[in-house]
């Protein structure tokens, strides 16, 4: 039994290798476009991974070189974590067009794809776990693409939950907070200053522990923190036009600091 890990080769996915390094499988797939990432991530773990480059935004890469690997091993996939993503952070129109189009290939396409590539090949237990966002409840000015993006994967993940429970395969969204990893980097670059952006932000390490142990109970969601279990609730009652300008007014008061 293997697992599928994307954006395997920092922050969240990296860090779901560490932990499902534990799970005592035969094979771990690490996916992602930096291969000396990728390989520091392998060298660190027990399990024997197999290092896949493939750039997610380009649907021909996901079925060319995942694919033509699941084809040709035919493995039981006992855990797909579809965790790349990313997010900029901005004024929809002062944002370029191209990154926001990439942001629907990788956080919405490629999840899509991959899940319909991997369901075939798992059986009873075995998990999809989507990592989305605790954005996905509402939508937010100055994040607007990517908010919408992860209320995508949380509603798809929600939903093909109800179609597998009769095959035993379990789907969870993770839908964490700010957490300490190069995504927040990588969002502000060109838009908002980036040393505001490692403020209050949550270890990695415990917020995937959860997500692990909540797939296992078969939950849909998983949520870690206090203020994050409200935001679903939260999202229901203050209108969501309200939600998005305050939203905005943040990203603009942090962009002028």
């Amino acid at each position: 039994m293997i697992a599928i890990i994307t954006g395997a080769s920092s922050g969240l996915g990296a860090e779901f290798a560490r932990q499902l390094d534990r799970e005592h499988l035969s094979e771990l797939w690490l996916v992602a476009r930096d291969e000396v990432a990728l390989k520091g991530v392998a060298d660190s773990l027990k399990t024997p991974s197999r290092i896949i480059i493939c750039d997610l935004s380009i649907e021909s890469e996901i079925e060319s070189k995942i694919g033509t690997a699941l084809e040709s091993a035919k493995p039981t996939v006992k855990f797909c974590v579809n965790n790349a993503g990313f997010g900029k952070i901005g004024p929809l129109h002062l944002l370029k067009r191209e990154d926001m189009t990439a942001m629907i290939d990788v956080n919405c396409r490629a999840v899509v794809q991959l899940s319909h590539m991997v369901i075939p090949f798992m059986k009873e237990g075995s998990c999809l776990i989507h990592t989305s966002s605790a954005a996905s409840f509402a939508p937010l000015g100055g994040f607007a693409v990517y908010a919408a993006t992860k209320a995508f994967v949380t509603s798809f993940s929600v939903a093909i939950q109800a179609e597998l429970v009769e095959k035993g395969i379990h789907s969870i969204a993770v839908c964490p907070g700010p957490i300490e990893t190069d995504f927040s980097r990588r969002a502000h670059q060109g838009s908002v200053r980036s040393d505001s952006v490692m403020k209050k932000k949550a270890d990695a390490e415990p917020v995937i522990r959860k997500a692990i142990a909540d797939a296992k109970k078969k939950k849909s969601v998983s949520l870690y923190g206090i203020k994050f279990n409200l935001m679903p609730l939260l999202a229901k009652f203050i209108p969501q036009r309200i939600l998005a300008e305050i939203s905005y007014r943040q990203v603009m008061n942090t962009q002028k600091r």
